[in-house]
C-alpha cells in the first residue's frame, strides 16, 4: 500500500507529536485508526505495535520535520503484512 504524505499533512502536522505528525496524518487517511508514530514504526488502535522498520526516507523525514527543517511531500510503501493490522 502506498502512503502519500501531502503538503496539507506537513502544513497541519505538529513536530514531536506521535499522533499529529504528517506521517500519522497520512496513515490515518489510509485507513489506520488511532495511529501513533514512533522512531522506526507505528502503533495502531493504541494496542497493536506494528513491528515494522520504516524505510530510511520516512525516518529522515521525521528527523527533519521535528527539527523544523524543510520537508516536501513524498510517498512510501507499507508491505501487505502491515495492512492486516488496520
Amino acid at each position: 500500500m502506498k502512503i502519500r504524505v501531502l503538503k496539507k499533512d506537513i502544513d497541519m502536522g505538529r513536530p514531536h507529536s506521535a499522533q499529529r505528525c504528517p506521517i500519522a496524518r497520512a496513515l490515518r487517511r489510509a485507513g489506520f485508526k488511532n495511529v501513533m508514530v514512533f522512531s522506526g514504526g507505528f502503533s495502531n488502535n493504541g494496542t497493536v505495535r506494528v513491528k515494522y522498520k520504516f524505510p530510511d526516507i520516512v525516518n529522515l523525514f521525521i528527523e527533519r520535520f521535528d527539527h523544523d527543517w524543510t520537508v516536501k511531500p513524498f510517498t512510501f510503501t507499507l508491505p501487505d503484512t502491515i495492512l492486516k493490522s488496520r
